[in-house]
């Protein structure tokens, strides 16, 4: 499903300073005549509305066969006619004829729902939107129309200089956001097989929960023969591809080089015979160990070479390379490889002992010279270089391919099992690709029952198959066919095998790739979907005097920011045209990803947050002097609580009668009334009050209806949330609380084990899509503690993971809202999690011994996690300088940290193991994106030996 429609839909409440509006518009915009009728009806609007021409033809009720360049052309004359008598039409036109509009301090305009023109949504285009195929439309305009404007996922950013109320001009955030595609050539049908059999098809069998086997139909599909056998006629007969890269020649050159941190370990015992991972690590005795250290490391052919900083300063420009640390052999006899957390995808490798000529002599582990074992452990930025070392690794130590991939279908229990024709060559990667898979799997699927009310009705509606490993409730989807250097992953199916090398081997499912939930279901049955998001500017009274300062105010999933007026990013009217310096757009109209990105400078500057499910209350003013404190009582409303909040005021003929901003204070005697009623109060849960100043008495009520709506819908997503994890948590192990029954005359059946095997629906709520797709400016958010360094006290923080940043608000029961207290740049940070994490803690703060306590929250969790399953830590460098657009900028090419850079480390508690395992993925998540935009200066950076 299209992250198109995932996006919840924005409105903007009340009028905007003109001088915003002036600063919206590029300079190259002015009117060369001075009516200015030739650009504004013949180059500037028409271009904008062309794009959007067939689609708001299909939305006025017209059919795609009575599309013809004649109706293109009326279409076209009509929207303009229309956009000019408008209200937005008539600003746009004056802003064009008085630049000197940029330094006026007069309100203009009205309320306007983002991305929306006439009723037809630019943000969210409907599917038969675009211009058919079959249309020969040639003129100027008509070919711009069908041009496909998808933003570039190259980021456009300067420095400029921001006049007043003028903020949203700022660039979009230097994030390369990886585009997840599919080559045709990998596909299931590749080009030059549409006219004969399909080579490297695979046999399929499908496989039910009983174990008992069908084969496929004796059909044929797509060339198949009806047996459903394959031919090698055409295979090649090389297995170079299968261990190395296509740009790696034979020799002692380098195969991979990456920075990554390391961890070392010795131990008297020989360790070759076991897999070492997390689970093993925490029950093993008598391990000498190095500190957490970022080095370099490049594999060769036939050993890995760890490379880090001379002690003396100077000496690698002196010697010509770094120092070499550690020799790794990569021998089958002498050296292992395991996955040592699938949470943080760090791998290990057990070797034999070294001779002390081959490694650092600053090292303080006991290398033995005979019998013993040494461990490595590597912690890489990226998932997904990560799995491209323990793949290539594996595939070294003899690592075979399997000969059927088992892929696990938990919706409808099945499983399908794929034949690869050859694991001996490069076919294997033809036929175990992403696309290749999917398609295979939902073909013999169609057979399987309930596959149509279950799958297929999901499918036909906009929803999409994805693959994914997933081990325990942890869930891994497969998303990223090109590497870092924008080169195919061929083994991007594959390499998740290596998972098999742990003691919780992961499996492969195909499941539905669902989004964050847009709608929340009552008890009663009721369907309730998520409201408009709203934003504008409001005036904030202070409690202790009537100082008023003029806010913006933006809500993004049931949170409530405020931001000062100079930083507000507003979101530009109705067609009115972006700079090209701006957050990025499509034709200078709003994009969703230009959306994605306002709505995350707006996180990033905000000067404080409120969760609106604290909202005990929203009144109207009814004092003259704001109150400091409530004693209102929150009521549990239950499925009753959207019908109570939606509950609005009376509006009375003197609210009708307001023209708003001054011209409706200067026709009454009494200002201080008519500004009481323009106000509007928050009650929160603490007993503090918030008031606020609309524009008007009619926005002040729309506020209000507005955000009573969000607030009861977020109540009821967050107690839907809570379930879903409470479900999962059962899935993991029994309940702490056993559940009573009423009744209980006869034997009660005791509550069945857990079972990871099932389907676990709450899975992909908890690793929703929209995660990787972007859809939503805020990646995830919560409550969790934190601290910064290796000791101090933890702190309540409200954390909010946004383009390439951590945002903490602390919060505090006394304020009235949350101050934001740091922003961490994940540029360069790596994150770990478990016991890894644990043994960084000082030795009196963490005890493996020490039993865990079973703790209750107040959503009804029940958790009795051990301390290293719910903590976990990010090391980042400081901000780089200079800051633009509010969000940090990636480092240049010459500004890579040495590999001895001092790093801050935070670290961070969460309720439970599902929720730090939840974070632990969405923030690697963000990590990966960025990665991919400036990984290429961090692997050239240092010289090896040659």
């Amino acid at each position: 499903m299209s992250a198109l429609h995932h996006q919840p839909r924005r409105s903007f409440f009340g009028p905007i300073p003109e001088k915003v509006l002036t600063h919206l518009q590029s300079s190259d915009l002015t009117p060369h005549s001075d009516t200015g009728e030739a650009d504004f009806g013949d180059t500037l609007i028409p271009n904008l509305i062309n794009r959007h021409a067939y689609s708001f033809f299909l939305h006025e009720g017209g059919n795609t066969e009575d599309w013809t360049e004649e109706e293109h052309q009326n279409i076209t004359q009509r929207l303009i006619h229309r956009w000019k008598e408008s209200e937005w039409g008539v600003i746009h036109d004056k802003c064009l004829r008085n630049p000197q509009n940029r330094y006026s301090t007069r309100w203009v305009g009205n309320s306007f729902e983002i991305g929306d023109l006439f009723g037809l949504d630019l943000l969210c285009p409907s599917p038969g939107g675009s211009v058919p195929a079959s249309d020969k439309i040639t003129s100027a305009t008509s070919i711009q129309a069908q041009a496909s404007q998808e933003p570039s996922s190259h980021p456009q950013s300067s420095n400029i200089e921001h006049a007043p109320f003028a903020s949203s001009s700022a660039p979009a955030p230097d994030v390369r956001r990886p585009v997840v595609s599919s080559s045709s050539t990998n596909g299931l049908l590749r080009p030059g097989f549409l006219s004969k059999a399909v080579k490297l098809m695979p046999d399929v069998r499908v496989a039910d929960s009983h174990g008992q086997e069908s084969v496929s139909p004796a059909t044929s599909v797509g060339g198949i023969d009806k047996a459903g056998t394959a031919t090698n006629d055409h295979v090649s007969d090389t297995s170079s591809a299968v261990l190395l890269p296509s740009q790696v020649e034979p020799g002692n050159n380098v195969v991979l080089r990456d920075r990554m941190l390391v961890r070392v370990y010795s131990s008297k015992s020989d360790l070759l015979d076991q897999v070492f991972d997390e689970s093993v690590h925490r029950t093993s005795q008598q391990l000498h160990y190095e500190a957490w250290a970022e080095y370099l490391v490049v594999l060769r052919n036939s050993r890995i070479e760890l490379y880090d900083d001379y002690d003396f300063p100077g000496k690698e420009r002196f010697v010509g390379h770094k120092h070499l640390a550690f020799v790794i052999p990569i021998s089958v006899a002498n050296t292992r490889l395991s996955l040592y957390s699938f949470v943080d995808l760090t791998f290990c490798l057990t070797c034999v002992p070294t001779s002390r000529s081959r490694n650092s002599l600053r090292s303080k582990l006991p290398f033995l010279s005979r019998g013993g074992s040494n461990i490595f452990i590597f912690k890489v930025k990226s998932r997904s270089r990560a799995y491209d070392w323990a793949w290539f690794l594996w595939r070294r130590l003899e690592g075979s391919v399997p000969s059927t991939l088992e892929i696990r279908v938990p919706r409808v229990d099945t499983t399908v099992t794929i034949d690869a024709p050859d694991t001996s060559n490069e076919s294997v990667f033809d036929t175990f690709t992403r696309d290749n898979v999917k398609k295979l799997s939902m073909r013999i699927l169609r057979s399987v029952p309930d596959w149509n009310s279950l799958i297929q009705q999901e499918t036909h509606s906009g929803a999409k198959l994805e693959l994914a490993w997933r081990s325990d409730t942890n869930l891994d989807w497969i998303w990223l066919d090109m590497d870092i250097h924008d080169k195919p992953r061929k083994w991007a199916m594959l390499c998740g095998i290596v998972s098999k090398q742990s003691s919780r081997p992961a499996i492969l499912e195909i499941r539905l790739a669902e989004h964050y939930p847009t709608h929340v279901h009552l008890k009663n049955g009721q369907r309730v979907h998520e409201p408009p998001g709203v934003e504008g500017y409001l005036q904030k009274i202070s409690p202790t005097s009537t100082m008023k300062r003029l806010m913006y105010l933006s809500t993004h999933d049931g949170y409530l920011f405020v931001l000062p007026s100079h930083h507000a990013y507003p979101p530009a009217p109705p067609w009115f045209v972006q700079p090209s310096e701006q957050l990025e757009t499509s034709n200078g109209l709003p994009s969703q990803q230009a959306e994605v990105q306002r709505g995350a400078l707006q996180i990033v500057h905000a000067l404080g947050v409120c969760d609106l499910r604290n909202v005990v209350a929203i009144r109207r003013a009814f004092q003259m002097m704001p109150p400091q404190t409530h004693s209102e009582q929150e009521v549990n409303e239950g499925d009753t609580a959207l019908n109570i909040w939606s509950q609005g005021d009376e509006v009375t003929e003197e609210d009708a009668n307001d023209l708003g901003g001054e011209d409706g204070l200067s026709q009454v005697t009494n200002r201080s009334v008519l500004r009481m009623r323009r106000s509007f109060e928050l009650l929160l849960r603490s007993g503090r009050v918030i008031r606020f100043e609309a524009y008007s008495c009619h926005l002040a009520l729309d506020w209000i209806q507005r955000l009573r709506a969000l607030i009861a819908y977020w109540k009821q997503r967050h107690r839907s949330d809570a379930r879903q994890e409470m479900d999962l948590a059962v899935a993991r192990r029994p309940r702490l609380t056993p559940l009573t029954r009423k009744c209980q005359e006869h034997a009660v059946t005791p509550e069945a084990p857990p079972d990871l095997s099932t389907f676990l629906p709450a899975l992909v709520n908890t690793y929703h899509w929209c995660m990787i797709a972007g859809c939503r400016p805020i990646v995830r958010g919560g409550k969790l503690f934190m601290r910064k360094g290796l000791r101090g006290t933890y702190k309540l923080v409200q954390m909010f993971l946004v383009t390439n940043h951590l945002i903490q608000y602390l919060i505090s029961p006394t304020s009235t809202l949350h101050p934001l207290v740091k922003k961490i740049n994940l540029t360069d940070a790596y994150i770990c999690s478990g016991y890894m994490a644990a043994l960084v803690l000082p030795e009196d703060e963490f005890n493996p011994s020490r039993p865990a306590a079973p703790r209750r929250y107040q959503d009804g969790l029940e958790t009795d996690d051990k301390e290293e399953d719910i903590i976990f830590m990010i090391r980042y460098y400081p901000p780089p300088k200079p800051i633009i657009g509010g969000l940090y900028t990636n480092n240049k090419a010459d500004q890579v940290p040495s590999l001895s850079a001092k790093r801050k480390v935070v670290i961070f508690r969460t309720r439970s193991k599902l929720e730090r395992d939840a974070w632990c993925w969405a923030i690697n998540c963000e990590i990966e994106k960025s990665v991919r935009a400036k990984e290429d200066a961090i692997h050239e950076s240092g010289t090896l030996i040659s």
